[in-house]
């Protein structure tokens, strides 16, 4: 769109100049729903977000990166309250609350619940560490989060519950549609 910006004729130009600052728009209150499902892409992670902001925002996209960053942490933190390791967490907290004040296994409790309520980190940060998946035409991205479930099952929780609302929301827009084709005829 930068070349027909600088179209010769000026009404080509300004509305293409208009159609940019619209899709400026979009862009801002949206990128978000597009970056977090590119970073659960294992043959692009988070890499591939950074490169194309990069590319399309130059420096101006480092407020973006951070801002998708913060959400990962955020999600993850979130999904990790709900993994299954949380509730052995609870049970260490209540554990050690009601434990002896002179039991010589506190320290060892408190670093249990500590190094849980961190894993959702580590797992985070494994997963965007690790290798990209090489793209090939026919990836199968469902097996691929079930065949690594072990490795990462804050993310595969997350990417199951993301997957299961868009599958829903493709349910929806087609039943609407079948509805409009109805109504029409």
């Amino acid at each position: 769109m930068d070349v027909e910006s600088s179209h010769e004729d000026q009404d080509i130009a300004a509305m293409v100049k208009k159609m940019q600052k619209e899709f400026m728009k979009y862009w801002e209150i949206s990128y978000l729903s597009f970056c977090i499902p590119v970073v659960l892409d294992p043959r692009f992670k988070y890499e591939f977000v950074n490169f194309r902001l990069t590319q399309f925002f130059g420096a101006e996209a480092l407020p973006k990166l951070e801002i998708v960053k913060n959400t990962l942490r955020m999600l993850f933190r979130e999904y990790s309250l709900q993994a299954p390791n949380t509730s052995l967490a609870q049970e260490t907290s209540s554990v050690e609350v009601n434990a002896k004040k002179d039991d010589s296994f506190d320290d060892w409790d408190r670093y249990q619940s500590v190094r849980r309520r961190t894993q959702s980190y580590s797992e985070l940060d494994a997963y965007l560490a690790d290798d990209t998946v090489p793209r090939i035409d026919r990836f199968d991205i469902l097996n691929w989060w079930k065949a690594n479930y072990a490795a990462y099952p804050v993310i595969v929780m997350y990417y199951q519950h993301r997957h299961q609302q868009l599958h829903l929301n493709l349910l929806l827009a087609r039943a609407r549609g079948s509805l409009v084709t109805f109504g029409a005829g």
